[in-house]
Parts: C-alpha cells; sequence; structure tokens
C-alpha cells in the first residue's frame, strides 16, 4: 500500500478513537433518564472491563504504539464477545460491539501494512 494510503488509514482510525472515545466517556458522566438505577451484575462487571475500557485502553495506546494497542483493543473484543457467551449463554448479536472496535481493528491493520511499507 503506498504511504498516503497508510496515513489516510491512520488518520482514520485516530479519529474514529477519538469518537470513541468522547462516546464511552459520555455515556459514564451522563445518566440515562430511562434506566433505573441498580447495581451491576457480575456478569456485566465482567464484559464492561473488556468492552468498552479493554478496548479503550488499546485504542489509546495504539496512538503511540499501534501494534500493541491493536492487540489489546482487539483481544479485548474476543475477550467480551467469549465471556458475554459463557456468562450469558449465548452470544450477542448486531454490528455495534464491532463498529467501536474499528479504530483498534484499523491500528493492528496499520502496524502490519507500516511494517511491510519500509
Amino acid at each position: 500500500m503506498s504511504k498516503r494510503g497508510v496515513m489516510a488509514i491512520r488518520w482514520a482510525a485516530r479519529v474514529l478513537s477519538v469518537l470513541f472515545v468522547v462516546t464511552v466517556l459520555l455515556m459514564t458522566v451522563v445518566p440515562d433518564p430511562y434506566r433505573e438505577p441498580r447495581a451491576l451484575r457480575f456478569n456485566e462487571i465482567v464484559e464492561l472491563a473488556f468492552l468498552p475500557w479493554g478496548v479503550l485502553i488499546g485504542t489509546i495506546l495504539a496512538w503511540r504504539w499501534e501494534r500493541i494497542g491493536g492487540f489489546i483493543a482487539v483481544g479485548s473484543l474476543l475477550a467480551f464477545y467469549l465471556s458475554f457467551l459463557l456468562l450469558r449463554g449465548w452470544f450477542p448479536s448486531g454490528p455495534w460491539f464491532l463498529l467501536f472496535s474499528l479504530p483498534g481493528i484499523l491500528f493492528l491493520l496499520l502496524s502490519f501494512l507500516d511494517r511491510n511499507h519500509k
């Protein structure tokens, strides 16, 4: 891939990661008026540790270390799916979890593309 293509993917991953971080922080800080306040269940705590927090940490690290951060983000996504399946007995449906992990996936892809480019 050309140097210009790699830079386009890098900036797309960075812009998406900023949107992801802002979204997660807003979801954390702004209360949901339609949800009854209650304590989180064990399975919810485990799942939240992987998505969004594990993916978020990986995405932030990927700004400096693309491969390490990308592996953490993608690994957290896989751990989220596995924990969801083990703790709830079914697999989550829909593309939403993958969309939140897209910056980490792009950073991981970049780490391999950029290395091959050099």
